[in-house]
This record gives structure tokens, sequence and C-alpha cells, in this order.
């Protein structure tokens, strides 16, 4: 019998409409599978049974549920979490050392700087025009004032795509939750984190992810990219958390739109007209750095070379970013008060002098031939060394050099007599020398002084203080200087770990099907994640990226900031702040820029960037803070008394 097209057609939406039941049928047993999977392996199930039973692979199986770790018997009585100490690790022994910290590192390093510099440049760029949406009501606002809002049914990316206007390019979600949490995802998903991936990995109709992925290691900032069309003509949309830039706080949309309108004024005049706004702090930071690099005595632009492959390489393996450390104490210790002091946009205050150019090595045959005020005057220099350290016996103070730990983590020995070797720059030597501790050199390296970041960080810190001092217009609200301010100290903190930065990963997915299975890499780690399949893996760097490799930088600043933590000046000649200048056992901890202290110095602050400024106090018996969760909750309490 002869069908007409319209019956063709029509049979064949009857055909799409049993596919699609079917494939919602198989995806319901396939959940239904893994979990009961999953639950077969909790009671005991191998991987080679599950896999005969399933036709799966042992390592898909493994995949789906990770064999289960032994367990140890609980001890009798437990401490409530809130009273657990963090664990105090040690240094690792010397024959446990990873390589690049043992003797004979700076012997395998190629010297030979890279054929790649950072040049000036001045390309002229537009915009991305961006909107800040509420994660709650939907309320949208843009720079310029427009405003909407997204109708919100079961909040979904799909929703947020379709919903603002075509014109923008660039979402930042604003919200104390991060995207897609709540109580039912959390319990969902086993964790935030993955209640954050799943809600980016979901299905769009209509839109695709970039090419490019999505970047989602990191919960706390994730970046989400999608397009829809193709070509020339396809719309593009990037979804990024507004606390990328301007912190977890209780802001609006409106006020993080006026602070964006500000902060992109405030670049404009700092840095020229070809300033802009990129998606993230750190893209931001350097951007702008590039376009101050100056000219030299000849008239030609300055440029910085690249070290080694090498060389970058170990500086970036032994060198730590902030001191985070809790000072052990006792569970159920008290403490007579809480003090919390801070130093004033710390990270640009020490971006002065820096190193530059191709290294000296100093092996340890050129070290011996060195006498003491030689090795003095290399201590000065811009440089990193491997030393060997002892703690004096009389020691009563927190520790002053980092050295490794187990679990990639750093430590600060601080017991009398203890013995480690690190890596350190010449300015933590010199501290701990002169406060008579014993430290050998053994190998390093130093490089000529420059001043490569010198204009980029006064034109920054210039920003910082006119924010500061409530000079950005007098129609400005101060919790939009303060959101403003808040972004251009995470330019200068993202920056410099951009600029150590070893590698750009990204974030592939796809559906967790049997078909996809084969698909999926054998080199990273798999996850599954709201019936997506997770993996990230390492993008290609654009020459851009490479140009902006100079962890010679970050480790400087890095070093100088964990010094001044332990000694540096106050506001007043002749008195010196840091855990070195108070009272032995007043320091409870200390993070990045912060101290946090049992007595109150009373430091004086004469408003200068890099001075200690009195942040938060409790003035009442408390307990010792002996965890995160402790110091954390006494710095919210504490915030609100100053």
């Amino acid at each position: 019998m002869t069908q007409t097209v319209a019956q063709v057609r029509a049979l064949i939406r009857r055909d799409t409409a049993q596919l699609a039941k079917l494939s919602g049928q198989i995806a319901t047993v396939e959940k239904r599978r893994a979990e009961r999977i999953k639950l077969a392996r909790e009671l005991g199930a191998k991987g080679v049974e599950l896999a005969e039973d399933t036709g799966y692979s042992e390592g898909r199986i493994s995949q789906i549920a990770p064999k289960p770790p032994k367990r140890t018997p609980e001890p009798k009585r437990t401490p409530e979490p809130e009273q657990v100490p963090v664990v105090v690790r040690p240094p690792l022994a010397d024959k446990e050392l990873p390589a690049a910290f043992r003797p004979g590192a700076v012997g395998a390093v190629k010297v030979p700087l890279s054929d790649i510099v950072t040049d000036r440049w001045g390309l002229q760029q537009a915009e991305r025009p961006t909107v800040f949406v509420d994660q709650v009501s939907g309320v949208w606002w843009s720079p310029d004032r427009q405003t909407g809002r997204v109708t919100w049914r079961a909040y979904t990316p799909g929703e947020l795509l379709d919903q603002i206007p075509e014109s923008y390019e660039r979402v930042y979600l604003v919200g104390a939750n991060r995207p897609g949490v709540t109580d039912e995802t959390r319990r969902e998903h086993g964790s935030e984190a993955d209640a954050v991936r799943a809600w980016f990995l979901a299905d769009v109709p209509g839109w695709d992810v970039q090419e490019g992925g999505h970047y989602l290691a990191d919960e706390s900032n994730p970046t989400g990219r999608w397009q829809k069309g193709e070509g020339d003509r396809a719309r593009t949309v990037e979804v990024v958390r507004a606390a990328a830039w301007f912190d977890e706080g209780r802001y609006s949309a409106m006020e993080a739109a006026h602070a964006w309108y500000i902060l992109r004024g405030v670049m404009k005049e700092a840095f020229g007209t070809n300033a802009i706004l990129l998606s993230t702090p750190a893209s931001t930071g350097r951007d702008v750095w590039r376009r101050t690099i100056g000219d030299s005595r000849d008239g030609k632009p300055k440029t910085y070379p690249i070290l080694s492959d090498e060389l970058r390489q170990l500086i970036q393996a032994t060198s730590g970013q902030g001191r985070r450390e809790i000072v052990p104490g006792d569970p159920g210790e008290k403490i007579p008060a809480f003090y919390q002091y801070d130093m004033r946009f710390a990270y640009a205050a020490l971006a002065w002098g820096l190193p530059v150019g191709e290294p000296t090595m100093w092996t340890k045959r050129k070290l011996d031939q060195a006498d003491d005020d030689e090795k003095k005057a290399l201590l000065q220099k811009r440089g990193r060394w491997l030393v060997t350290a002892t703690v004096p016996d009389n020691w009563d103070r927190v520790g002053l050099l980092p050295a490794p730990a187990d679990e990639r983590a750093w430590c600060y020995p601080a017991a009398p007599g203890q013995r480690f070797t690190t890596w350190a720059s010449g300015g933590e030597v010199d501290l701990a020398r002169r406060h008579h501790w014993r430290v050998d050199l053994r190998e390093g390296f130093t490089m000529k002084e420059g001043k490569p970041l010198n204009d980029w960080k006064e034109a920054l810190t210039a920003a910082y203080q006119k924010a500061e001092a409530g000079e950005l217009g007098t129609a400005t609200p101060a919790p939009v200087s303060e959101l403003v301010r808040a972004a251009l100290r995470n330019m200068v903190l993202r920056t410099m770990g951009a600029f150590a930065s070893r590698s750009h990963m990204v974030s592939r997915s796809m559906p967790a099907t049997p078909a996809n299975e084969k698909r999926l890499p054998t080199n990273r780690p798999v996850r599954e994640v709201g019936g997506m399949y997770l993996w990230e893996e390492e993008g290609e760097r654009t020459k851009w990226a490479r140009k902006m490799d100079h962890p010679e930088w970050s480790a400087e600043i890095w070093a100088r900031c964990r010094t001044r933590l332990l000694h540096g000046p106050t506001g007043e000649r002749a008195v010196h702040a840091g855990a070195l200048n108070v009272p032995a056992g007043t320091v409870l901890g200390m993070r990045t820029d912060a101290l946090y202290l049992s007595a109150d110095p009373k430091w004086a602050d004469d408003g200068q960037p890099g001075r200690y400024r009195l942040k938060g106090k409790l003035e009442r018996e408390l307990p010792r803070p002996i965890n995160d969760a402790m110091l954390d909750a006494m710095k919210q309490e504490a915030a609100r008394n100053v």
C-alpha cells in the first residue's frame, strides 16, 4: 500500500517517541544497577565477580564503586568533631625527600633561558557584555543599570541561558550558595562539590558545551561555557560565580554590577583605555601588567625572559604559597581573648625588586669556597637555597622555615633540636640565622634584581587606597567600595598564583552509557556525576599564557609574606610586628597574611600597604582554637566587633 509523506513522518515520530521512552527506561535501569553495584561492593563483592555479572571491565567497576578501604577499629572514646586538633605533620626525613629537595637538584637543572620572553603589548580588546544574576530571586543587573529577572522553576542552567538577553555573553552568579547546591542535591550526589558539578553537567536542550569545556576542578569557583549554533554566528555564554572576583559575602546582584562598573573605570584610569575586565582576576591582572612594561635606558621596550623548563619546575616544586598553620594546643585549653591582625594589600606591598635574568647557580663546591661574609652577601640577593636547618635547643616560638611534609603538605618545624632539609628564599634563611638557627647552605641560585612589577603594583595600590579612603565618587556606597577593594586584592593574589601555574586544566564529560565507556581516557581518573562521566585533563596553553610563566616572582613574594608574618614593620618606628614580636605562647595560628593571637600587641597602623591592622577581637575567655572550624567560627564572630 502506498504511504504518503505525512503518514511516514507520523510513523517516524512514533518511533522517535518509543526510542525516547526506551532511553529513559534504560537510564533508570542503569542508575539502579549502579546503586546495586555499590551496595554489593560494600557487602564484600569482588570486582571480578561484579564484572562477570555486568559485562563491565574490572576498571569500570572500580570507577562506579571503588574498593572500600579496610576498616580500622574505632577508638572507644571519640572526641567531639569541633574539638579534634589538626594533625601536626613532621618534616620528611632526608631519605624520604622528593628529588627536588635533595642535594644535586641544581646540577640537574638546565641553566640557559627558554626562547620565550614576556614583552609589552597594547592589544585593543572589547569587554564581553556582562550581567550579574541573583541565584535565589533570579533578578539580574548589568553594569549599565539594565535589569530583569530569570524565572526559576527547577533552577537549571537551561533556564538561565534561555532567559538572559542575547546581548550578554558572560554571567556572574551572585549568592552564598554554590550553583545547584541544596540539602537534597548534597544528599543525592554525596558531596557539595559533586552537586555543583552535576548542575553544570546537566543537559541543556539547544545548547552545547564549548570546545574548551567547562572548568569544574574547583567547586568554589567553577566555570561553565556553553554555545548555541556554530561558526561566526554562534552565541556563547560563560557562567562564573561573582565570588571569584568579590569573595563570599552578603551582597546583591545590583551591588556587584555597580562594583563592576566602578572597577572598570578604575582599571582604565590606572592602565589606559585599552584595559578591560576579563573573566577572572588572574587573567585581568596579567593582561594589564603587560601594558605597564616600560622602556629600558636605550629607549627599547623591556622584555623579561622565561626561565628554562627545568628551573621553573624546580621553583614550582619547592615553593609553597601562603603559610596556613594552627599552633598546637591541648583540647579544652582556655585563652584569655582572641585577636585577628592582617596585612593591608600584602602581596602588592611586597612586589618590588624581583629576580630577573639568567640565574647564577651555586653548587656545594662553590659554596664551600665562600667565607661567612660572602655567604651573608649571597643571602641579600634575589635567590633560593637548599638548606639543612637545626632548631635551637632553647626555642619556644613558632617555626621559621617551611619544610616538605607528607601528603604534599608543608610544615614549620619548631621543636628544639629538630633538624630538616628544605628550600627557602634568601630572606627566610637570613631571618632564621639572625635568630640563631643553624642553617647550612647546600646549593642554590641567585638572580639580578629588577623591577618588573613595580609600576603595576603601584597603580593597583593607588586604586586600592582610593577605594579604602572612599574616594571612588560620592555616589559609591560603602558596600560597593568594599567589593572593589576585594576585586583589586583578588587581582593581585590570583595573578601571583597564575605566574606560578604549571598547567591549565579543563573538565571533559560525556553521558555515562556503556557505549561511551570505551571512549574514556585510560590515563585520567574518571568519575560518574549526575549521569555523566567526568574527568580533568591538561588543556593546551596559549602562547599568551606561556609568556606569563614567572614562578620566580611568585616564590619571592610568597616568601616575603611568610617572613613578614614573623617579623615586619609597624606604623611606629623601631616597633616591629609579627609572630616573633609577641610573647611566647600567644600565637594561635597564621593564614597567608593574617595572625591570630591571644593577646593584643596594639601595633600602630599608619595606613600603608603591608601594615598589620586589627580586623577582629573577642575579649573574653574562650577555648583555644585547635582546628580550622574553630578558628573560622572565632574569626566570623570577632569581625563583628571591630
